[in-house]
C-alpha cells in the first residue's frame, strides 16, 4: 500500500509540474505575440551633472527599476506596467497624443578606402556576420547602409552587403567620399520625422577599415557585441534611458568611446545638426576653442581637437551634446580594492576582451567614474586628469551656452521635452 501511495504522489507531482510548464510556455508565447510599442512619455528622464566642473558630481537618470525583458514585446509589457497605463499613446497635451508603432532600425557607416575592397572584405564579412547573430539584429526591421566607396568598386561592395546582411539591408546612400557625418545626418533626419518618434536606432561603423590593426579590431568587436545585446536594448525600452553603449564618460567629452550605440529617436531628434561645427579652429593647428557667452571675449582657451570634440571628433561628442541626457552603459568595473578600480575608460587601453569586465548595464557615467576619475582610482596621472577635466569643463560650458540646456531633470512627453520644439 505504501509503495502504491508513493507512486500516486509522484504521479500527481509530475502532472502538476507539466501543467505549470504548459502555463509558462503559453504566457511566453503571449508575450512574444504582444504588440510592439513604447508608451510615449511614460517615464522620467534623469540628468547628468557636469563631471567637468566637479568629477564627483552626482548623476541623476536612475533606472526605472523594472525587470529586464527577453524580448521587445516583454519589455513593452514591463514598461507599460511601470508607467501605470496601457501604453502606445500619451496624454493629449499640445496636440501630442499619438499611438505610433515602435520599430528598430540599424544604421551602418561602411567606409571602403579607394581601391581596397579586396583587402577589407574579410573585416567587413566578419563585422556584418557578427551583427547578424545578435539579439538586437533579430528584432531590427531594416539596416540602412551608408556606403562610402570608389565608383569602380561599388558593385562589389553592394554585393558584399547583400550577401552578409541579407534582405534587411538597404543601401540608403552611396558616395565616393564621406565620414561618420555621412550616416549620422540622415539618421538624425529620420528621427526628426514625426512618424519615427517612437523608433529605436542603432549606429555602427566599420572601425579599422582605414587602419586595420589589432587595437581597432578589439574595440570594434567589443562595441558591436555590447551595443547589440538585449541588455542594452532593455535600458531604452524598460528603464527609459535615451541611449546605451559599451561605455559612456564625461571626460574629456560626453561620449561613447568608439562612437557605437543604440538610442531612442525621441532624444536624438532634439540634438543639433551632426554636421555643424560648434567650435572655431585656432589658426592652422588641430586645436579648437568654443564660445561660452555673448561677449567678444567669451571664448574658451584652445584645446586639442580630440580633447574637446573639435573637427571630425565632433561626431563622437554629438550624442552627448545635451547636458541633461539620460545615458546608460553596460561594461562593468572591477573593484580591485577600495582605492583601485580597473576598467575600460576610453581609447584602446585595457580592452583585449570586454568579457573580463562583464555586462553591468546602469545609468552612466557610472558612479565609479563620477567619484573615482579625479581622485586617481583608475591610475591616471594628476596632469592627465587635470587636462581631461579642463577640456570637459570647456565643452560643458559651451554646450550650455549654445543649446540653452541647464543641468535639470526633465520629464519627456511626446518626445524628449514637451516644452521644447524640435530644432528647425
Amino acid at each position: 500500500v505504501g509503495s502504491q501511495m508513493r507512486a500516486c504522489t509522484r504521479l500527481v507531482v509530475w502532472v502538476l509540474a507539466a501543467a505549470v510548464a504548459l502555463l509558462v510556455l503559453l504566457n511566453y508565447a503571449h508575450l512574444r505575440a504582444a504588440p510592439i510599442r513604447i508608451p510615449v512619455g511614460a517615464a522620467s528622464s534623469g540628468s547628468i551633472a557636469g563631471a567637468a566642473t566637479a568629477a564627483a558630481a552626482a548623476s541623476g537618470g536612475a533606472a526605472a527599476g523594472a525587470a529586464s525583458s527577453s524580448s521587445i514585446a516583454g519589455a513593452d509589457t514591463a514598461a507599460t506596467a511601470a508607467a501605470g497605463g496601457s501604453g502606445g499613446s500619451s496624454s493629449s497635451d499640445g496636440g501630442c497624443a499619438r499611438a505610433l508603432p515602435m520599430r528598430i532600425v540599424g544604421w551602418y557607416n561602411m567606409f571602403v578606402p579607394w581601391g581596397e575592397l579586396t583587402a577589407v572584405t574579410p573585416l567587413l564579412q566578419e563585422h556584418m556576420g557578427q551583427m547578424r547573430y545578435t539579439a538586437v539584429f533579430s528584432q531590427t526591421s531594416e539596416v540602412k547602409v551608408q556606403l562610402i566607396v570608389h565608383p569602380d568598386e561599388s558593385a562589389g561592395a553592394r554585393e558584399l552587403v547583400r550577401d552578409n546582411l541579407g534582405e534587411k539591408a538597404v543601401i540608403n546612400l552611396e558616395a565616393d567620399v564621406g565620414d561618420e557625418g555621412t550616416t549620422l545626418f540622415p539618421l538624425w533626419e529620420f528621427c526628426r520625422k514625426e512618424e519615427n518618434a517612437n523608433a529605436i536606432v542603432w549606429y555602427l561603423h566599420d572601425k579599422g577599415s582605414f587602419h586595420n590593426s589589432k587595437l581597432n579590431a578589439d574595440l570594434r568587436r567589443s562595441l558591436t557585441d555590447v551595443v547589440l545585446t538585449q541588455d542594452c536594448l532593455d535600458q531604452l525600452l524598460v528603464h527609459k534611458h535615451h541611449a546605451c553603449g559599451m561605455r559612456f564618460v564625461h571626460e574629456p567629452i560626453a561620449h561613447f568611446p568608439g562612437n557605437m550605440w543604440i538610442a531612442r529617436c525621441d532624444y536624438l531628434r532634439f540634438l543639433p545638426d551632426p554636421k555643424t561645427e560648434h567650435g572655431e579652429r585656432c589658426g592652422d593647428s588641430f586645436t579648437y576653442r568654443f564660445r561660452v557667452g555673448p561677449q567678444p571675449s567669451d571664448w574658451t582657451d584652445c584645446f586639442d581637437d580630440w580633447c574637446v570634440g573639435g573637427g571630425r571628433q565632433r561626431f563622437e561628442n554629438w550624442i552627448g551634446y545635451l547636458n541633461n541626457a539620460n545615458m546608460s552603459d553596460c561594461l562593468g568595473v572591477i573593484h580591485a580594492s577600495p582605492d583601485v578600480y580597473i576598467a575600460y575608460h576610453s581609447g584602446y587601453g585595457a580592452l583585449d576582451d570586454w568579457h573580463q569586465y562583464g555586462l553591468q548595464c546602469t545609468s552612466a557615467p557610472k558612479s565609479e567614474f563620477l567619484e573615482g576619475f579625479a581622485s586617481g582610482k583608475f591610475g591616471h596621472q594628476p596632469k592627465f586628469i587635470a587636462n581631461f577635466l579642463r577640456c570637459a569643463n570647456a565643452v560643458w560650458q559651451s554646450n550650455l551656452y549654445e543649446f540653452g540646456l541647464a543641468n535639470t531633470t526633465r520629464t519627456p512627453s511626446c518626445g524628449f521635452d514637451a516644452q521644447q520644439e524640435a530644432p528647425a
